[in-house]
């Protein structure tokens, strides 16, 4: 299992099940293991610290940066 990309590389239909949860204080309304204020976009299970990067114009790893290593796409 990869952990955080969000595939069940082991082909058991669980996704990302070894992989720990880091719960901060509060709700986790989108179910990545991550409250705000730690999760900046809660709504969105894809965006979390310490996500992959996607080239996407938005801040998927939740640093203050968004697209790092993609160029200047955005």
């Amino acid at each position: 299992e990869v952990c955080d990309d969000h595939i069940a590389n082991d082909c058991d239909d669980e996704v990302d099940e070894v992989c720990p949860v880091h719960h901060t204080d509060g709700p986790d309304a989108d179910g990545d293991g991550y409250s705000p204020p730690e999760d900046c976009e809660d709504l969105d299970s894809w965006r979390y610290p310490g996500a992959r990067e996607y080239c996407n114009c938005v801040d998927d790893d939740c640093d203050g940066a968004v697209d790092e290593g993609c160029g200047a796409r955005c």
